[in-house]
């Protein structure tokens, strides 16, 4: 498999280990980013057909990514852009949260819906793939508006993966867990020393992801640590219980 490829938040993490991988496997790059530079430095090191510096939490950003999809059509667009906060939801500034509303799923949803049509009507067969998280697996007290960004995205992918079935589009739902990228310091506002569980490597969860995208495989949570934690939490373990030991978790990373 190889053809275009468009890639959200392209500039670090998951992003720039996928548009490494991609580029590896004869892809031709579109991506997108808020750091110019970044970009910048990627293009002459990959085979980027084009980059875009765009702040998908602002329409004019979103819209610009938007019309390149439209008018590029790629084969395979990788949602990937997305952030967290930690934190209790009625103390964290409303905008921010906003914000983290509109990257981790409005945007996608715009952006699969536009892709599957421009595909569609070009009669073109493609993969739209939406990294969301083992969080959306859950509630997750701490990182609650977080949590329910990804419940989303994950749900929409799996509605849409069965939907456009026979359009020849698959959309696909990527769950990893904790990745080895700046996320928690992020999310934290403030360095993060150490966090429960395994902690992948950025280009692990990219051939993870990959090898999906080959099998075409509706939802992966990966890794098996995350695949069984998951099972457990949502098959056997009562949600109070889950919730709690999360939110312990978390308030040490507070």
């Amino acid at each position: 498999m190889s053809g275009l490829a468009l890639i959200t938040g392209a500039t670090s993490g998951i992003g720039e280990a996928l548009a490494r991988l991609l580029a590896s496997k004869g892809f031709s790059l579109i991506l997108t980013g808020r750091n110019q530079e970044k970009l910048e430095k990627l293009a002459k090191e990959l085979t980027v057909q084009k980059i875009i510096v765009a702040d998908l939490s602002k329409r004019e950003g979103q819209e610009r990514v938007l019309e390149e999809i439209r008018r590029s059509c790629p084969d395979l667009l990788i949602n990937n852009a997305g952030f967290g906060l930690y934190g209790t939801a009625h103390t964290l500034p409303i905008e921010k949260q906003r914000d983290m509303v509109e990257v981790n799923s409005l945007f996608p949803l715009q952006s699969t819906l536009v892709c599957a049509q421009t595909l569609i009507e070009a009669k073109k067969k493609g993969t739209i793939l939406n990294v969301s998280s083992v969080g959306g697996e859950y509630p997750t007290p701490g990182m609650s508006v977080y949590g329910a960004t990804k419940a989303f995205l994950t749900s929409l992918s799996q509605g849409l993966y069965t939907e456009l079935a026979s359009k020849g589009v698959s959309v696909l739902a990527s769950c990893p867990g904790m990745v080895s990228t700046d996320f928690a310091t992020r999310a934290a506002g403030s360095p993060v020393e150490k966090v429960d569980g395994p902690v992948m490597s950025e280009e692990y969860a990219a051939r993870q992801i990959w090898r999906q995208i080959e099998k075409k495989k509706e939802k992966k949570i990966f890794s098996s640590y995350y695949q069984i934690g998951s099972f457990l939490a949502t098959h056997f373990l009562p949600v109070s219980f889950v919730k709690n030991l999360i939110w312990k978790k978390v308030k040490d990373r507070l």
